[in-house]
């Protein structure tokens, strides 16, 4: 078959070599992600198996469902709710969350442990997801404006089965953002370069994105402020847990201040937000009776997904 199927694939190639592709435009309604994502996707799955190695993870089905339907619930009214966001828990006593291209969002039982309540935890995961959404991990394109011979002759490297793949533009799952591995591996565009860290107005701007993302998931976002008020009490003593996180992020007097502008332009008269504090309580009560959890194979965690879940009512 592939012998057979090779030679169609050029000769498509070459009738539409002319053509001008637009990196950003999505490839078509039922499989709304463009050559951008692709790359993003691509480069983000690559860096998860460094992670994966680097890595312990929890693998407990309901917190992963927890966790990840407060995810899905935010990142569903995020600007780019078609990536196929993936949440995972690490199985690590430092406070952090980070985030990777294409949906990859960590966050340690450290952080579990210190979030106050579920609209806390909903967040510091909304800021993560506004990073995403915002594009700060895509990788730079040199070129607005591609030939279809230049992308598909990229996918041509990786096979042509692979290429059909993506070029067919098949679609793993139910959900619009899951797209199998061979469409991903099959689209590989000339974006070599890679956003190394933020700058603080990309912190500041992911900040004022999750407000917005707070309120239209019916949660609280003055509890980010209270998020970062703790956060500049930790005791001196305990500061180890929390250097990840803080050299990641502007210091707490000029986010607090720019973070109090935008809840200044928010109206809370009409407003009522959910607390869910029992189930936050009953949740995360899991991550201080965990015994540590080895990973499975780096191979087997780094293409498996994490547990489903729908995002939370």
């Amino acid at each position: 078959m592939l012998r057979l199927f090779t030679p169609i694939i050029v000769v498509a190639l070459a009738g539409c070599g002319v053509t001008h592709v637009d990196p950003y435009r999505p490839m078509s309604q039922n499989l709304p992600l463009s050559y951008a994502d692709l790359a993003e996707i691509k480069d983000g799955s690559e860096k998860h198996e460094e992670v994966v190695k680097n890595h312990k993870f929890y693998r407990n089905p309901e917190l992963e469902m927890y966790v990840s339907g407060i995810g899905y619930r935010l990142a569903a009214v995020s600007e780019r709710p078609h990536l196929p966001y993936r949440f995972y828990i690490l199985n690590d006593d430092k406070v952090d969350i980070f985030s990777l291209g294409g949906g990859y969002i960590y966050i340690t039982r450290g952080m579990l442990e210190f979030v106050g309540s579920e609209a806390e935890l909903a967040a510091v995961l909304a800021h993560e997801i506004a990073h995403v959404a915002s594009g700060v991990h895509t990788p730079k394109v040199k070129s607005l404006k591609m030939t279809k011979k230049q992308i598909f002759m990229k996918a041509m490297q990786l096979g042509a089965t692979a290429a059909a793949g993506a070029a067919g533009g098949i679609v793993g799952g139910g959900a619009a953002g899951n797209i199998t591995s061979k469409a991903v591996d099959g689209v590989q565009t000339a974006m070599p370069e890679i956003r190394k860290y933020f700058q603080k107005e990309d912190e500041l701007a992911a900040d004022r994105k999750a407000v917005f993302y707070l309120i239209k998931a019916n949660y609280d976002p003055r509890e980010l402020g209270k998020f970062l008020d703790r956060v500049s009490k930790i005791n001196v003593g305990d500061v180890v847990r929390y250097i990840d996180f803080l050299n990641s992020h502007p210091p707490y007097f000029e986010r607090r201040a720019e973070l109090e502008k935008v809840l200044g332009e928010v109206n809370f008269k009409d407003k009522s937000f959910e607390l869910r504090e029992e189930r936050f309580v009953s949740i995360r009560m899991m991550t201080m009776h965990f015994d540590n959890v080895k990973t499975d194979s780096t191979e087997k965690l780094a293409q498996a997904a994490p547990i489903e879940a729908k995002a939370v009512s």
